[in-house]
């Protein structure tokens, strides 16, 4: 009996591991995971409490000066990315937002960067970022777009406004390029 509580034990965990994993390969084949079954119980809700509800309306200056509002994206497939530029995991998502950006003409993606105007745009035109980079991400984080979930972290929002998928920093591993991963959650949006 002991012994059949333990099998169903193991099995159950195991499909749940499963059931939360998503698997993509990255450029030179190799597979990476974004692993969503090793949240915390509060992580997972909050993340998943943002599902299918309506992205929170914002107006914001990128590095630039040119102001972005959400409501003007309708239509199109949105990515709001939190980031720090202290971050080891953040920086390599850069190339990865790049080449995602540069194959998808009707995706916008917004990055919300921690940090001064300054520092950020610094760091922006040493890295070559070629999205928009709002500063000052605590601010939004912290409002709206649940700063506890970590950096990074993605929304992905579909072409009627609606969040459809929200990845805090645990979703991925050091040194992972997530850009696969992207491209199929942007399929499935």
């Amino acid at each position: 009996m002991k012994a059949k509580i333990i099998f169903t034990f193991i099995f159950s965990a195991c499909f749940f591991m499963l059931a939360f994993a998503q698997d993509a390969k990255s450029a030179d084949g190799s597979h990476f995971l974004v692993d969503f079954g090793k949240f915390s119980p509060p992580i997972r809700e909050m993340a998943q409490s943002f599902e299918g509800r309506p992205a929170e309306q914002f107006m914001a200056s990128d590095i630039t000066g040119k102001e972005h509002f959400l409501g003007d994206y309708k239509g199109k497939k949105v990515i709001l990315w939190f980031w720090s530029k202290d971050e080891i995991l953040s920086n390599g998502h850069i190339s990865a937002l790049n080449a995602t950006q540069k194959h998808n003409e009707d995706l916008v993606i917004l990055s919300f960067a921690r940090g001064s105007k300054s520092d950020v745009k610094t760091f922006a035109e040493a890295n070559n970022v070629e999205f928009v980079v709002i500063p000052n991400a605590d601010v939004f984080g912290q409002m709206a777009y649940a700063a506890d979930l970590g950096y990074p972290r993605y929304f992905f929002i579909d072409e009627f406004g609606i969040i459809k998928q929200v990845w805090p920093a645990e979703s991925f591993q050091e040194g992972v390029n997530p850009y696969n991963a992207i491209a199929d959650m942007l399929v499935k949006i």
